[in-house]
């Protein structure tokens, strides 16, 4: 687990962990915490669990930001699997009957599991996000990877719902961005497309708490980092085997959705600068695979009527049709190009 500044979540948070495990954990674990330079009383709270409990142990870096902590805790971690968890959210009572010694002897990749969503305190938890949950309920049965099931790439790129083979990532030198935002977006490309085995699992893994979200506010300097995000992604692929153009696409209709909602989201201010990475991406992408990218989309109504909803998608292709929205443009160079 990352912590920054966590004196108000993180207790909450580590008591949800413990009691989960309590509840019904049937395997050995290891609880690593580091902490990323706070400067409130979050190394003291740390410090009491620590005493408290043999398999809690911590680490301390100079402040540096979610990318560069996590990947420190995937260097210092034992254990065989390694799950990502934040100090801001809430484990469920049943997360852990769901982490199964015959789960983890099957030497899986990446387990992924479903995920709940508080966005109020004062509200009980709703479901995951619909698309991510078509997506799932759709998915292969058995064990299967990117090229089997591409539509994986296009679920939202969360990692503390996900339980990942330390060895997996350590010899795949999968790691996150050492940035302070978005650094989950090339560890969600590149270990679903190295993966020889992914397997999806039910059950409730972590609950989502959005009301402590940084990223739920504006915030142009976290923003502007995506573009990066994805450029590490590219690197990624033109460094390995040629991907079919189901997985291209795939990839593609992430990456759109993405940044269109950073795009949609910004200030003013930002905005030219993510256009200009949005005229870079329309150059790179070919016409057969921006084909297979909008065609993957409109094979799925169900899915894409709500993505469209929750980033104002629809509203902004009828502006892009009249010509009324800036921010359309990027979607309205997609159907020129195309057509």
């Amino acid at each position: 687990m990352a912590v920054y500044n966590g004196e108000k979540t993180v207790e909450k948070m580590l008591d949800s962990l413990l009691e989960s495990f309590r509840y019904g954990g049937k395997v050995s674990h290891e609880l690593l915490i580091v902490n990323d330079g706070s400067t409130d009383r979050t190394a003291e709270i740390l410090e009491q669990y620590v005493k408290k409990h043999s398999f809690v142990r911590t680490v301390f870096h100079e402040n540096a930001g979610l990318g560069p902590t996590r990947n420190k805790g995937l260097i210092e971690a034992k254990g065989k699997y390694i799950w990502f968890v934040d100090a801001d959210d809430i484990v469920p009572e049943s997360a852990a009957q769901n982490i199964t010694p015959e789960l983890l002897n099957q030497n899986i990749d990446i387990i992924i599991f479903d995920y709940e969503h508080l966005p109020d305190p004062k509200l009980k938890p709703e479901s995951m996000h619909k698309m991510d949950a078509f997506i799932y309920r759709n998915a292969p049965k058995t064990d299967f990877t990117a090229r089997d099931y591409p539509d994986i790439l296009t679920t939202s790129h969360l990692v503390w719902n996900k339980l990942f083979r330390r060895d997996f990532l350590i010899e795949n030198n999968i790691r996150f961005l050492n940035e302070r935002s978005h650094e989950d977006i090339p560890i969600h490309i590149r270990a679903l497309c190295s993966a020889q085995k992914i397997h999806i699992k039910e059950g409730a893994l972590l609950r989502y708490c959005t009301f402590n979200s940084v990223l739920s506010k504006p915030n142009d300097k976290l923003r502007i980092l995506a573009p990066k995000a994805f450029e590490e992604c590219e690197e990624y692929f033109e460094k390995n085997p040629p991907f079919p153009p189901e997985v291209m696409s795939a990839y593609y209709v992430f990456k759109a959705n993405h940044l269109f909602w950073v795009f949609y989201h910004s200030s003013p201010t930002l905005q030219p600068i993510i256009k200009e990475y949005n005229d870079k991406f329309m150059k790179s992408i070919s016409k057969h695979e921006l084909f297979l990218m909008v065609r993957s989309i409109f094979l799925r109504p169900d899915v894409t009527r709500y993505a469209l909803k929750i980033n104002g998608f629809h509203e902004s292709m009828i502006n892009a049709i009249s010509g009324k929205s800036e921010k359309s443009s990027f979607i309205s160079r997609i159907f020129k190009k195309l057509f």
